[in-house]
């Protein structure tokens, strides 16, 4: 069992008491200065300074009660009381409240005369009601933020969490066809099938290096999207060919992790695998005014036109969704007998402080 916090609860109320001794002897000082100066003709009427005490003694008798009715009334309402009870002990507390107003008051005061203290000059059962009011005010204003804190901090546990579907996803199902592929070359040539499987143990040993990671640097993800390729080209032979135009302020710029590879898989699979002749694939990346654009572009067969649009891009155009909402893009395009094309704008966030001002710079 947790013990009490007895030093935060006192900072706590020590500034609680602070802040409504300040408040209500502000509002008593301006409010006896202007009673002073606009009602010459109140009967009893002191000296100027005696009128200003009795005012600052006034604030100060309900700013002592004020912390007080605040925290009686947040603990009501955090209980659930009924409405009807609850009221009834609201009317009820307005007479206590009086009776210790009127001690304080008589306490700072004891050499002023009855009547003075009876002057009008600031009702204490408004003052009841004020603050009553306020203490609600007060609670249900914390509440909604409470609540409000609560369900951001939900969404963002929910959008962690199917980021990691997502992620996960793209392994099986990365794997289930490189596998397929390494299957298809075991009865013709196994020297090649079995360098594949070592290539394949090296690209699943990099998505662990990263598990749980949602960006990294496109200098990684163009190191794995190359080794990826290497071990495609190492079925397809001279069947693909694969051109890079990397923009070298790109690098250093933060991606989502298997961003490319989605891109590229689908790429060989229902691009270059449906050609008879020699294949190719373009894979570009530049920081164009604060935004990092990536596209891969492939040649594609005539049968493969309609096809193209499956788990790959479904993923990265969830992926993308997730990460950047409205601030990404992702577009994917098909020629039949031509062009497929895949595009991918985002924001170019940078993984060191130099590059993320310039970026900042290009943004603005």
């Amino acid at each position: 069992m947790r013990g009490i916090d007895y030093p935060r609860k006192l900072g706590m109320a020590t500034r609680q008491y602070a802040l409504a001794i300040a408040a209500w002897c502000t509002f008593s000082l301006v409010t006896g200065w202007l009673y002073a100066a606009f009602d010459p003709q109140l009967h009893l009427r002191p000296a100027f300074g005696g009128l200003l005490w009795l005012a600052e003694s006034r604030g100060f008798a309900l700013a002592l009660l004020t912390p007080l009715l605040f925290h009686l009334v947040n603990r009501s309402l955090q209980r659930g009381v009924r409405p009807a009870a609850y009221s009834a002990a609201l009317i009820l507390a307005a007479g206590p409240f009086l009776g210790l107003y009127a001690i304080i008051l008589r306490a700072m005061l004891p050499y002023t005369p009855l009547a003075l203290v009876r002057a009008d000059l600031a009702d204490p059962l408004t003052a009841y009601i004020a603050i009553v009011a306020a203490a609600h005010a007060r609670y249900y204003f914390q509440s909604a933020r409470q609540h409000e804190l609560e369900t951001e901090e939900l969404q963002g546990t929910l959008a962690t969490t199917e980021l990691q579907a997502l992620q996960l996803q793209l392994r099986p199902h990365f794997l289930f066809n490189s596998l397929h592929g390494i299957s298809t070359l075991m009865d013709m040539d196994r020297g090649t099938a079995k360098t594949m499987v070592l290539k394949l143990s090296s690209l699943l040993r990099h998505t662990l290096q990263y598990d749980g990671t949602d960006l990294i640097a496109l200098d990684e993800e163009l190191r794995f999207t190359r080794e990826y390729l290497d071990m495609e080209r190492m079925r397809l032979a001279d069947r693909l060919a694969v051109d890079w135009t990397i923009d070298p302020d790109a690098r250093r710029i933060l991606v989502p992790q298997l961003i490319l590879q989605p891109l590229v898989e689908n790429a060989v699979r229902h691009g270059i695998s449906g050609l008879r002749s020699r294949g190719w694939i373009e894979i570009s990346a530049c920081n164009r005014d604060g935004a990092l654009e990536l596209r891969v572009s492939n040649s594609i067969g005539h049968l493969r036109a309609a096809e193209g649009f499956g788990v790959g891009l479904r993923n990265t155009q969830a992926r993308l969704n997730l990460l950047y909402s409205d601030d990404a893009s992702f577009t994917f395009t098909a020629t039949a007998g031509h062009t497929a094309v895949a595009t991918i704008t985002l924001p170019a966030i940078a993984s060191d402080p130099g590059m993320a001002s310039d970026a900042l710079t290009h943004a603005a």
